[in-house]
């Protein structure tokens, strides 16, 4: 909505304000100032908005031109005419208690007006200067918004050009209220979707009655004091402003909070968010972002990160939340130094050759669902690392992980979490994911298909976990512990195994619970449990070996479950049950390979084993948004502390 003055046209951004004239002298010629004073919605909902002032002389350098923004209940702006060719000034007061309360009946009058204009009655003693409730509203509207010329002072007509003599406004209440009749061609046309001068649009919708925000500048500027970067002189601040980053670098230096509409970072662009937080409806990162200073960037709706394009989060205390979504990340995502990237109910997919990576103690990359049927939904084709002792959690999430995918942890103190106390996971894997040099990674409360072609693995004093945890191995699967001190612990759930369980070159695997009848393992037809100079143990496990199935036509047959070892691979059973096609155990079920080097191993007891000296499920404090001290808690996990002798498997 607008209202025209001789001063300046002034645009009204979803709120309230007081608009008064007064008589004042301009060289020596009468005049008018003008006034005007921001109040909140008043239908309750404390919602304030903005004032656009557009110069309209047009022997002014600003005319057409937004040159001030008043954004503030505060102050009263006093628009004051310069007198031809130069734009208006505006001189702030700040606002009195006394004044707010003499201005009140005016806004206690307009409440009652809108009132009978939405009900379609009034009452003629409420309404000040009525004449009855048989009156139209719409008259009402009229005699309440006239100058006192006769003038309309509100124009909602629609574009300048068009035929419709009247423009229908739509109030709140509805289409079926009576429409407000203006006259058009006032308004100017409002912007399209599509390119403007100053460079093309986001890719976002514009609502109706939104600013589109172009920044250019040479260099590193401030958001919120390089106005003259900005196409309309002010910067951005309502979730109606689509905002354009396209040269240069804009430092968001405010330490409020700004909500924004669309966002985007053009190619060679950056944003540099150092302070307050930042709120956008969507994003289109094709540039860069940096957050640091302890900001928050905050993205309630679609995002993209372009290919070879980056947002980073780095420094403790800052964060990034991206909700509802959907992200698509081709670029780079990633947490360094401490800082935090949430993604909240989201929908996320990581492309092929994109990359999230949470680098640095305490940096995190949290995939946060709220619940089996909210859960956050990820779909992984790139590369997803948490590195020198960051961390990656999927709780309460659905994971599927694509042939070429990646999802590691490296480095003494890295972690990645599929589920916790407060949620589980679906996890579905097609590519690789493994800990090495320290690294964990844990499964709770989830349950895990190794796909055809799936690996999942520790290596090189790296653990893989897995507890309260449900696991499929599919044929020509894989799950190993390769190199000294790299483990695969299986404390609590099941396991069907058509694919492989490989422990190597010193690599331990773990099946089973000392202290507990925890874990069932169904060894198919087809399946392979092999220790290659490596040890498996199996610990009070419900053991199944399944035989072989015939082929049937031009599908071929499956020989089968096999357990063996070679190269003095250790393979031992602690209690359990053990059941095979042909009780108890028959030697084509466990085979010892002999060794170039010696005899059989595999009755050979385990060696003695300690618990791992950084074990997944150790404590572990700071996570933001949890309650309980680590994803795994000491009862879920079953270290291995004292030293035990295995019978062989002939005796179990």
């Amino acid at each position: 909505m607008k209202i025209n003055t001789p001063v300046a046209t002034m645009g009204i951004r979803g709120t309230v304000g007081l608009f008064r004239t007064e008589p004042t002298v301009i060289n020596s010629n009468l005049g008018h100032v003008w006034s005007v004073f921001l109040h909140e919605d008043i239908d309750g909902s404390h919602h304030l908005g903005r004032i656009a002032f557009i110069d309209q002389d047009p022997s002014s350098p600003t005319f057409g031109q937004v040159f001030y923004l008043l954004d503030s209940s505060e102050y009263i702006a006093y628009l004051e005419p310069q007198g031809p060719g130069s734009p208006p000034h505006v001189r702030l007061e700040p606002i009195t208690n006394s004044k707010v309360f003499d201005d009140r009946h005016f806004y206690d009058n307009l409440g009652q007006i809108l009132n009978a204009y939405q009900t379609g009655t009034v009452n003629p003693e409420s309404v000040p200067g009525t004449p009855g409730s048989g009156d139209n509203p719409n008259l009402l509207f009229q005699q309440q918004f006239q100058d006192e010329f006769g003038h309309p002072l509100f124009n909602s007509a629609g574009p300048t050009g068009s035929s419709d003599p009247f423009t229908q406004f739509i109030p709140p209440g509805g289409p079926n209220l009576p429409p407000i009749p203006v006259m058009p061609g006032q308004n100017p046309t409002p912007p399209s979707n599509g390119a403007t001068p100053n460079g093309p649009s986001p890719n976002g919708p514009q609502p109706p009655g939104s600013l589109h925000f172009i920044w250019n500048s040479a260099g590193a500027e401030s958001w919120s004091q390089a106005l003259a970067d900005w196409n309309v002189g002010a910067a951005p601040n309502s979730p109606l402003d689509s905002v354009e980053i396209k040269s240069g670098t804009s430092i968001y230096d405010l330490s409020s909070t700004t909500f924004i509409g669309f966002l985007t970072v053009d190619p060679g662009a950056t944003l540099e968010i150092k302070a307050g937080e930042l709120v956008a409806l969507g994003l289109d990162d094709e540039g860069t972002i940096i957050i640091n200073s302890d900001p928050v960037f905050v993205v309630n709706g679609p995002a993209t990160i372009g290919s070879t394009h980056t947002l980073t989060v780095a420094g403790s205390h800052n964060e990034v939340d991206f909700n509802i979504g959907p992200t698509d990340n081709k670029g780079v995502i990633a947490a360094r130094q401490g800082a935090i990237v949430d993604f909240n109910i989201e929908q996320v997919t990581n492309e092929a050759g994109a990359r999230m990576l949470a680098s640095g103690d305490g940096s995190a990359i949290n995939f946060l669902g709220i619940s089996e049927s909210s859960p956050d939904v990820v779909d992984n084709s790139g590369v997803m690392a948490a590195r020198r002792g960051g961390s990656i959690l999927f709780q309460d999430s659905k994971v599927t992980n694509e042939q070429g995918g990646v999802i590691r942890s490296v480095g003494r103190d890295s972690e990645v979490f599929f589920g916790d106390k407060l949620g589980g996971v679906e996890f579905f894997n097609s590519g690789k994911v493994v800990g090495k040099d320290g690294g964990g990674v844990a499964f709770f409360e989830a349950t895990v298909d190794n796909m055809a072609d799936g690996i999942i693995e520790a290596r090189r004093g790296s653990e893989v976990s897995f507890s309260q945890t449900n696991i499929t191995n599919e044929s020509t699967a894989l799950i190993a512990a390769i190199g000294c001190g790299a483990l695969v612990a299986i404390d609590d759930g099941s396991v069907a195994n058509a694919g492989e369980f490989l422990a190597a070159r010193g690599g331990d695997m773990q099946f089973g619970d000392p202290l507990s009848d925890s874990v069932q393992v169904d060894n198919q037809a087809g399946g392979l449990i092999k220790a290659d100079r490596g040890t498996i143990s199996f610990d009070r496990v419900s053991f199944t070996n399944d035989p072989a199935v015939p082929g049937a036509g031009d599908t071929p047959g499956l020989p089968g479950g096999e357990v063996k070892s070679t190269n003095w691979g250790v393979i031992s059973f602690q209690g359990g049950s053990l059941t095979t096609a042909t009780a108890p155990w028959s030697k084509p079920a466990i085979t010892a390979a002999s060794s170039s080097k010696g005899s059989p191993t595999t009755r050979l007891p385990s060696p003695t084993r300690a618990s791992s000296t950084r074990p997944v499920a150790a404590a572990r404090s700071g996570w933001k948004g949890h309650t309980s001290a680590s994803p795994m808690t000491a009862e879920a996990s079953s270290p291995r502390t004292a030293a035990r002798s295995f019978s062989t498997p002939w005796q179990a």
